[in-house]
């Protein structure tokens, strides 16, 4: 006797580690299971199980889970059990053959566990929801068949039909008050994502769109029903987004990718599903993501310079300050005076390439000591003559403008050094009476020194390389000082932003207002 269960869901993998892993984490969610280790497992299970949805992995010792999948939809009592695919494979043409054979969901190896269970409950209830729609919709033809055969018989049954005519309407209002409560539970589910949802119809005209969905300034979700996506978003138009929805329209595939918005600065995961009156995208927000990335990439190349610097540092250092002394101790002998000049040169030359390695450790250096409670703004006042000596001799300005604070765990000498290098590259900047602003301020929970100046902008190509070792735009520099402060800034676990434009460009420090001193 076949046995159905409404919280059954069938594991289909033949690796025991990934059956143990996916068994404990849907028994915790309260799900009963069914374990399957290949083709003949699955279907043996089938004659006697009707499970809510199967987890199918595609390698599989015997029949590979593509062919499971075709040769399960071709049964009509399983081709309504949701599949969805659990495997390594991440290509674009494995992802669109699953979906193809009937799979309702892809995930890649390693899932996370939160999403795993969000996807099945979300499948699980999608596919009720369609059931009980189905079954709602079948009584409805049912009562208005009822209906026709009454009124043939109008003449006849004149009474009769008032009575049962009016017990129909009963009927009906009551079966389409179902029938809304089902749509709305769907419109719910959707509006549930935390991903924006569209759907265009076949001629790109808006037919939905959830809360979650994001639109240019000054237009509204309720105000795009029924216009063209390419009118509210005309700057897209030419765009990866243009072309991949296209490409998704016009061949019936879905599409997944990534792309940087042209009305903002944010970056965008986008995974657009054909459906027969047009096209369905998930739109994820993924800028976090995305700088994450790069920052985990700068921080990589700073702990690689880190094992460098601390390997070579010693050996150069050794010989420097053996040649040094030699050059002082002859400098010193009467033959050699006529020399001095040269002596002080070489000497001088020594002392540069030792202050270039020390801010090369500087840079691999993760870890800050002596750090003291103290405000910024002291610091700042403190060095405030030297910086405004500089702008002077430049025939440049500086504007200070500071604000309350509260106190902050803080190197001095560290702090110092990441102002007079920001401010330092702010004056190179500029052009003669120009004017330079140091701020800071209070923003949520973070402390914000802004080093603002009205040079010409930073280009993308530089922009990009900024803070990468020995990568410099000046004809003396040493490609090291800005580095030393992104250092800096990660030891005080602080982060650096940079806004720039043809206006100028404006370094943000934050540190955040509750530190911990380790």
């Amino acid at each position: 006797m076949e046995n159905t269960n409404n919280n059954l869901i069938l594991i289909v993998d033949d690796n025991p580690n990934n059956i143990q892993v996916l068994a404990t984490v849907l028994a915790e969610c309260g799900y009963e299971l069914g374990i399957a280790q290949n083709a003949y497992e699955v279907f043996t299970f089938l004659e006697e199980n009707t499970p809510e949805l199967i987890l199918l992995d595609v390698e599989l010792p015997d029949i590979d889970g593509y062919e499971i999948c075709k040769t399960i939809k071709k049964v009509p009592k399983y081709k309504d059990i949701p599949i969805i695919f659990l495997t390594v494979k991440s290509e674009k043409q494995d992802i669109v053959k699953g979906f193809d054979l009937g799979a309702v969901d892809y995930m890649t190896k390693p899932f996370n566990r939160k999403e795993l269970v969000s996807r099945i409950r979300t499948h699980i209830a999608l596919k009720r929801s369609m059931e009980e729609l189905e079954k709602k919709n079948s009584e409805l033809e049912k009562v208005l068949i009822v209906r026709n055969k009454l009124e043939q018989e109008r003449d006849k049954l004149f009474n009769d039909l008032r009575q049962h005519r009016d017990q129909l309407g009963i009927m009906v209002e009551e079966r389409t008050k179902e029938l809304v409560a089902a749509n709305e539970m769907i419109t719910n589910i959707i509006e549930g994502i935390t991903d924006g949802f569209l759907a265009l119809d076949n001629e790109w005209k808006f037919i939905y769109v959830n809360n979650q969905q994001i639109f240019p300034l000054g237009i509204s979700n309720e105000n795009v029903i029924g216009k063209s996506i390419w009118d509210v978003y005309p700057k897209t138009i030419g765009t990866t987004f243009y072309k991949e929805f296209h490409r998704s329209m016009e061949q019936r595939i879905p599409v997944h990718f990534e792309t940087h918005s042209v009305y903002n600065d944010v970056w965008y995961q986008i995974t657009v599903y054909p459906f027969v009156d047009g096209v369905c995208g998930f739109i994820r927000d993924i800028t976090d993501k995305k700088k994450y990335e790069a920052e985990l990439k700068r921080l990589s190349g700073l702990d690689l310079i880190g094992q460098m610097a601390a390997g070579i540092s010693h050996e150069i250092r050794n010989p420097m300050t053996t040649v040094r002394g030699f050059l002082q101790l002859l400098s010193k002998q009467n033959e050699n005076r006529k020399n001095d000049e040269y002596f002080h040169i070489m000497i001088d030359e020594l002392d540069r390439a030792n202050s270039i390695i020390t801010e090369f450790l500087s840079m691999g250096n993760t870890k800050t000591t002596d750090l003291q409670k103290m405000d910024l703004n002291s610091i700042l006042n403190d060095i405030a003559p030297l910086l405004m000596a500089d702008a002077f001799n430049q025939n440049k300005y500086l504007k200070l403008e500071t604000s309350e604070l509260p106190l902050l765990l803080l190197n001095r000498n560290e702090i110092r050094q990441l102002i007079l290098n920001l401010f330092r590259n702010g004056l190179e900047a500029m052009k003669q009476g120009k004017e330079l602003i140091i701020k800071t301020y209070m923003e949520n929970d973070n402390i914000v020194l802004a080093i603002q100046d009205q040079g010409e902008g930073i280009s993308p190509e530089v922009l990009e390389k900024l803070g990468t070792p020995f990568f410099t735009t000046k004809d003396n520099g040493t490609g090291l000082g800005l580095g030393v402060c992104y250092a800096i800034a990660a030891r005080h676990n602080a982060k650096i932003d940079i806004e720039t434009g043809p206006e100028g460009t404006t370094f943000n420090v934050y540190f955040c207002k509750y530190q911990k001193k380790e």
